[in-house]
C-alpha cells in the first residue's frame, strides 16, 4: 500500500490518496464509505 496526503494549514479538508492491490480495493472502499470517506476512483 502506498498513502500520500495534502493538507492546507488551518482548513477542514484535504486529500488522502491510497493505492492498493486490485483486489481489496472494494472492501477498503466499502469500509471507508460505512465511516463516512468521500472516495473518488
Amino acid at each position: 500500500m502506498v498513502v500520500r496526503i495534502e493538507h492546507a494549514t488551518g482548513q477542514q479538508a484535504g486529500l488522502v490518496e491510497l493505492m492498493v492491490k486490485p483486489v481489496v480495493a472494494p472492501v477498503l472502499t466499502a469500509a471507508l464509505r460505512e465511516r463516512g470517506w468521500a472516495i473518488r476512483q
